[in-house]
């Protein structure tokens, strides 16, 4: 993998440090330019990041996928670290000081009411503490993703749903954070949702311009 980019660590951030932000992108395609708005905002902030181009994956379904194995992936990278995962196709508009130490729970991601969907678990944004418990989260996320492939026009399939299923099944072994809105906002959806929200990491959803039936995604 290509990109890759660490800012440098604040002197005495030991203990209290921001998580390490990572971000993968699929290369050759329209993700090259949303990953360069996402990788100017992680560096205005001065956070620390890896942000890595893959190969084609074949398909966008096969790329949205690819996201657990990813994360895994990072984590041999970058042992120790809590890491914040953010789709390519995001900016971070503020620093997340929800997150900064993140000690107190294996994952934290936001679960979103919708008019259309209740109680959706969103994976744009996610951040996973260095435990025992986010290693097997990770590892059976990546086996639900291998069981259940995913397919156009079918949410149970997609890879938070998945997502949903990995933390489920550790039942009381896992523990769980529920991120602001503000972390994982969606930039129409929620800002008419919420006109007053101010968000720290605002989705663009490229993939609603870029992902075509069989096309790709990063």
């Amino acid at each position: 993998m290509s990109g890759r980019g660490l800012a440098a660590r604040a002197p005495g951030s030991s203990g209290k440090e921001m998580p390490l932000v990572i971000a993968f992108y699929t290369r050759d395609t329209g993700y090259v330019a949303e990953v360069a708005r996402l990788r100017k905002s992680v560096e205005t902030l001065g956070l620390e990041h890896d942000i890595r181009g893959i190969p084609d994956q074949g398909s966008w379904e096969s790329a949205t996928h690819f996201k657990a194995t990813f994360i895994q992936w990072m984590r041999s990278y970058h042992p120790g670290r809590a890491l914040l995962y953010v789709d390519a196709d995001a900016a971070i508009k503020r620093v997340p000081e929800f997150l900064r130490g993140f000690n107190a729970a294996d994952v934290a991601l936001r679960v979103q009411d919708f008019p259309y969907r209740k109680g959706e678990w969103l994976s744009g944004t996610l951040c996973i503490g260095p435990t025992p418990a986010a290693d097997e989260m990770i590892r059976r996320w990546i086996a639900y993703n291998d069981a259940v492939p995913a397919q156009r026009g079918r949410p149970e399939t997609y890879e938070q749903a998945n997502l949903r299923r990995a933390v489920e099944s550790l039942g009381r072994d896992i523990r769980m954070v529920v991120l602001p809105l503000e972390y994982c906002f969606i930039f129409d959806t929620m800002r008419r949702m919420y006109p007053g929200a101010v968000p720290v990491i605002e989705h663009f959803q490229a993939s609603r311009r870029l992902a075509k039936p069989g096309g790709r995604k990063g």
